[in-house]
């Protein structure tokens, strides 16, 4: 039976801080939480796939759902994207992110920590 980890990293102060836990499977997909703001929820799920372009690159193909009202999937996209072509793994990527009438400053912040929380989490991981 394979090796399996949880991994929780977080970044950011306050309403701006978020959290990536996931789940490994020993190379054989990651099972993940993106979380934070004021209410840490289920907004939607990301699954990405990774694959080799024939130039040598990667990239990912993607299917998204997202809870009806919810923009969550928009940053948990871009996060799923960047962790399955990093680690070459699909990843599943269940995200909810919810700050009251946030402006767009804050809406850049949260996005920027996420990618933050995403980069330290690779490094922990690999």
């Amino acid at each position: 039976m394979g090796t399996r980890n949880v991994i929780s990293t977080s970044f950011g102060q306050g309403k701006f801080q978020v959290t990536l836990q996931a789940f490994t499977t020993d190379n054989h997909g990651i099972c993940a939480f993106l979380t934070g703001g004021e209410l840490p929820h289920t907004g939607g799920v990301v699954l990405a796939n990774p694959y080799l372009k024939d130039d040598g690159s990667y990239s990912a193909d993607m299917w998204i759902n997202t809870v009806p009202g919810h923009k969550d999937t928009e940053i948990g996209t871009k996060i799923a994207k960047y962790l399955a072509i990093t680690t070459k793994q699909t990843v599943s990527l269940t995200c909810g992110i919810h700050i009251d009438h946030a402006s767009m400053e804050e809406i850049q912040q949260i996005f920027d920590n996420c990618m933050h929380v995403a980069k330290k989490w690779v490094e922990e991981y690999i």
